[in-house]
């Protein structure tokens, strides 16, 4: 009996073996198929560039083609060509863009203006949103929202620094009073920047004379709580939109305000406080989305 167990277990083992000998075997046949199927690619290629030479040559004269037709099967040729095309299209949008900032600056079309400050931030191009502020700058007077776009612009281009320079530019130099996107929009960056709410909170005491944050500046303030963790700034900022809601109308929390704390209290291992926060929600009519009862169920499984 024991001779016939250990002549099965010999079997099962050297069967195993004899199998990945197998598919050892198998992989190295395949990738000798496939390097030679790489180096038949090379010659097509480098044939089809001989061809191309030739065509450029006979039609253009002595030219050295596009930059398409020099890549290779080589891996390197075809970097730099991607590199090569990739700045070329660069240089090329940048041109369009000053072409547009220029003849818009000639008509004197500030919300032109405005629609290209907006849209080179949306595409991070800060340089040319920077020349079509510059632009209003020198021949018009730059309106609220024109900070609006430009300080929306730093903050998609992480630049928090910049955009605190334009915040103070707007209300110091031109006299411009903050509204609720430009005040949101700098509490944003705030919350983005720091490594916790400090600065943010201390943004809102400070402007809390010159406007009333409505429930997107509070609601940012709160998805801030959710990135650094701050389930005690988030219990504040939910009384305090209760207060404020007494006595500024449509400053009542939302869903969105209730999912934040939720989130934040999740984050911070407060499973009842996040089903008191559900709770609270029912009992007002919004309903909970299935994102906030994913994270309860994240946290109870951790807990």
């Amino acid at each position: 009996l024991q001779n016939r167990t250990s002549t099965q277990g010999f079997r099962f083992f050297f069967g195993i073996r004899a199998s990945t000998c197998l598919n050892c075997l198998s992989k190295q046949m395949g990738k000798k198929r496939k390097r030679e199927q790489e180096q038949k690619q090379v010659v097509g290629d480098t044939l089809a560039l001989g061809n191309d030479k030739d065509a450029n040559l006979k039609s253009h004269g002595s030219g050295t083609g596009n930059v398409a037709s020099r890549s290779s099967g080589n891996p390197v040729s075809k970097a730099r060509s991607w590199i090569d095309n990739t700045l070329m299209a660069i240089a090329r949008d940048e041109k369009q863009g000053r072409a547009q900032i220029s003849a818009l600056s000639a008509k004197k079309d500030l919300i032109g203006l405005n629609k290209l400050i907006s849209e080179f931030g949306l595409r991070r191009k800060f340089a040319l949103a920077l020349e079509a502020f510059d632009a209003i700058h020198g021949k018009m007077r730059p309106t609220v929202h024109s900070f609006a776009q430009i300080m929306n612009a730093c903050l998609r281009c992480s630049d928090i620094e910049d955009a605190r320079r334009f915040y103070s530019m707007m209300q110091g130099e031109y006299g411009i009073p903050t509204n609720e996107v430009t005040f949101t929009t700098i509490i944003k960056g705030e919350c983005q920047e720091g490594s916790n709410m400090e600065s943010a909170l201390r943004l809102l005491s400070s402007e809390s004379s010159i406007i009333q944050p409505n429930v997107r500046t509070l609601n940012t303030l709160l998805r801030g709580c959710v990135k650094f963790c701050d389930n005690k700034s988030a219990k504040k900022l939910l009384k305090h939109m209760k207060t404020l809601a007494l006595s500024v109308p449509g400053c009542n929390p939302d869903a969105s305000s209730y999912e934040y704390c939720i989130k934040t209290s999740c984050y911070g291992g407060k499973l009842k406080s996040a089903w008191k926060l559900v709770n609270k929600m029912t009992k007002l009519g919004i309903v909970p989305s299935a994102a906030a009862f994913s994270d309860i169920a994240l946290c109870s499984a951790l807990l």
